[in-house]
């Protein structure tokens, strides 16, 4: 299989590493529009056209552009889109109208849901005894807005980076967890830190109906890997990192007669893949093997919309 990829730095380099090593460099085609002399980029577009699928993973400024340039080329196979695929509202509308007018097969570039630990979670929600959901609380943080490198960083540059960077990630978890087609009214909002001049916190909450929903995602606080709590009528789902602990059953009792916390039922540690996950699933569907996922797309597109519609909240 050939492989088409626009980009090559930063996210653009380990999908290309990933491409490479599973299907061999000569099978990698890597397009950049005005990278001269490199025996690695080619600044021919029409070169992809032939590719049995594209990985657009350039800055997002860049992505309608070249979903355009593929629709006028009649291009039919596979697009894997780095999220959030789209820099406006705007943007948003105009890309879901792409895809429903030319049948583009686009899925945009949300990884967790692909995570073994995340889809560990999924199964043990759909447990008979597990319990109706209660509550979902993520926290995915990592304080580099105290770097000095962050001050010109483009992360910094974007004040709803923080939003559609991180936590469209503990969004569409939510949403995978509970197979949500997104009709609750979910909040979102970016916070200011007068400390660090820059808006490195963000979050999203939902409590019009259970499950009751609220993520947190900071680049100003101190690491917090993949923190994922869930409260259920009848356990404490608790992930930290790729530790997975369940304790069970709400019905738990001291010597005294008294409700106590459930024993650990489940203890599993489940590492981390990254990308790795999702792009095996991408692939395999551009091999044939699985059908193109229009929910998911759709659902997708909410997600973005949502985090580039945060409310900016100055301290």
């Amino acid at each position: 299989m050939k492989i088409g990829i626009i980009g090559y730095k930063r996210h653009a380099e380990k999908h290309i590493k990933l491409a490479h090593n599973l299907y061999g460099k000569s099978n990698v085609i890597i397009y950049h529009p005005y990278k001269k002399n490199s025996v690695i980029t080619t600044n021919q577009f029409k070169k992809l056209l032939s590719c049995n699928c594209i990985v657009i993973s350039s800055p997002t400024n860049t992505h309608l552009k070249y979903i355009k340039e593929l629709s006028k080329n009649n291009y039919t196979k596979d697009i894997y889109l780095e999220k959030p695929g789209f820099s406006t509202i705007e943007e948003s509308y105009e890309l879901e109208e792409l895809q429903s007018k030319n049948n583009l097969k686009i899925t945009i570039g949300y990884h967790y849901p692909y995570e073994e630990k995340i889809k560990r979670i999924y199964e043990i929600l759909n447990e008979k005894n597990i319990g109706e959901i209660i509550s979902i609380d993520i926290n995915i943080s990592k304080g580099i807005s105290y770097s000095k490198w962050f001050r010109n960083d483009w992360r910094n540059k974007d004040r709803f980076s923080i939003s559609h960077t991180v936590l469209s990630h503990a969004i569409s978890i939510y949403c995978f967890l509970i197979n949500s087609n997104l009709q609750e009214i979910i909040e979102t909002k970016i916070f200011f830190n007068n400390e660090t001049k820059s808006f490195d916190t963000a979050i999203a909450t939902s409590t019009t109906k259970k499950p009751l929903f609220k993520a947190i995602a900071s680049w100003g606080s101190p690491f917090i890997d993949d923190k994922i709590d869930i409260v259920t009528t009848n356990s404490l789902i608790s992930l930290n990192g790729d530790l997975l602990i369940v304790k069970s059953p709400r019905d738990t009792f001291d010597n005294y007669g008294l409700y106590t916390t459930p024993k650990i039922t489940i203890s599993e540690k489940i590492t981390t893949q990254d990308i790795k996950t999702s792009m095996l699933n991408f692939y395999s569907r551009c091999e044939g093997s699985m059908p193109y996922d229009y929910f998911l797309f759709k659902r997708n597109i909410v997600i973005g919309r949502l985090c580039i519609a945060s409310k900016i909240i100055f301290n």
